[in-house]
């Protein structure tokens, strides 16, 4: 419709062109038959938009119909092609299509926001049942009832996922999806530490941590999925140049193995140091100013996530002290909380790490070349404009501030 409609001449006079344009009509009514088909069957299973979801449904249909009466013709003698309708009724036309078309899009996107949301409330209220449990064979119970509710939003937050065009709101979903992922396993083991220990107070605060964090995952990604807005809060701190926070970055390399290894050595104090380094390369990530925006998100859900796993891995560890080495549901809990620190600091920290690093050394190589390029007199040929030197989805700004000065050695 769109290159018949954009196309300066008249709709085909001859009987061969009359004949596809016919085609066409009938293959758009037929392609819009289909879609308010499944239309209506979002509309049977979301009763909130039942009613709204039929009346643009109804409204479509009668645009595609439209569409299929408006390019039939018929062969009269002495005129030749004689069309139902005259181009201007065929614009207004396809433009009602398109209009209800997006309508019935726009609420299909709406159904499946608020399947997700219901999905979300029935884990929350499946948390707070398992709270509730106080023998071993009723929170089994429970927990199974809770995976197969993480199941359901598991899948329908990974169809969100992929189909969000938004990288920020990508790659937030990605994250709290890995960390509801992980935090199944460490309820279980948390609350089997509970149930098994109810007086210990170590055990308490794990089981309430670890219920609290679940939450708090939970809520960040209904707030992300139903796109309400949220603000990167400002930092207290003064931010430092890019070339200074990725000099330190660099001689952050070496913090991911260390944190993982002082941990699994159960060295308290070893551990608090490179737990507290590891929030800082957070920190200073979130500050770099010629990065993605989606690198921030990053930065600024891994220093939450860091630091709460941190407190409860720190919490299991107490737990075993307490318990002696000899019990063996605090050895299986520590476990698995070293097991998620490993993944958490190796996977997506270290990810991230070594990604910012390998721009800033690849932006260092651009920049040195460019100088080179100068000190021989290399003209034009040799330029490169900030927009081209600067890293993909970074501003001018940033650009401009990678010019100011080549960056330190380590980084390079």
């Amino acid at each position: 419709i769109q290159s018949l409609l954009s196309s300066r001449c008249d709709l085909g006079k001859t009987e061969r062109t009359a004949q596809l344009v016919s085609e066409m009509g009938v293959r758009v009514g037929q392609a819009v038959e289909q879609f308010v088909s499944a239309g209506q069957l979002v509309a049977g299973e979301n009763p909130q938009l039942a009613a709204e979801l039929s009346e643009a449904c109804h409204l479509a249909r009668q645009a595609g119909q439209a569409i299929v009466q408006q390019t039939q013709y018929q062969m009269e003698p002495g005129r030749g092609v004689v069309y139902a309708c005259d181009r201007h009724s065929l614009v207004q036309a396809a433009k009602r299509l398109v209009q209800a078309v997006t309508r019935v899009l726009v609420l299909g996107d709406q159904a499946t926001v608020l399947q997700l949301l219901a999905a979300k409330d029935r884990v929350t209220a499946c948390l707070t049942e398992l709270a509730k449990r106080s023998s071993f064979a009723e929170f089994m119970s429970q927990f199974a009832e809770l995976g197969q509710h993480m199941v359901q939003l598991g899948q329908l937050s990974g169809e969100r996922q992929a189909d969000v065009k938004c990288e920020i709101a990508r790659c937030k979903l990605a994250h709290m999806r890995s960390a509801l992922e992980k935090a199944v396993g460490l309820q279980l083991t948390a609350s089997k530490l509970y149930l098994r220990h109810p007086d210990n107070t170590c055990a308490q605060r794990l089981r309430a941590d670890v219920l609290a964090h679940m939450r708090l995952s939970l809520d960040s990604l209904a707030d992300v999925v139903a796109r309400r807005q949220q603000e990167r809060q400002s930092r207290s701190s003064p931010r430092l140049p890019d070339h200074q926070i990725l000099g330190q970055l660099a001689s952050e390399r070496g913090l991911i193995g260390h944190s993982v290894q002082v941990a699994q050595a159960l060295d308290w104090h070893g551990f608090e140091l490179a737990w507290e380094r590891c929030l800082t390369v957070c920190l200073l990530i979130s500050q770099l100013h010629s990065c993605p925006p989606c690198w921030w998100a990053a930065a600024d859900w891994l220093e939450y996530y860091v630091q709460t796993l941190g407190n409860m891995l720190l919490t299991s560890m107490r737990a075993l002290e307490v318990l002696t080495p000899a019990s063996k549901v605090a050895q299986e809990n520590l476990d698995a909380f070293l097991d998620t620190w490993r993944c958490v600091v190796t996977n997506e920290l270290g990810h991230l790490l070594l990604t910012v690093l390998d721009q800033a050394s690849t932006l260092g190589r651009r920049q040195n070349t460019l100088a080179t390029n100068g000190g021989n007199g290399a003209g034009g040929s040799g330029s490169v404009s900030p927009e081209t030197s600067a890293p993909e989805g970074g501003s001018k700004k940033a650009a401009n501030h990678a010019q100011a000065g080549p960056l330190p050695s380590k980084a390079n």
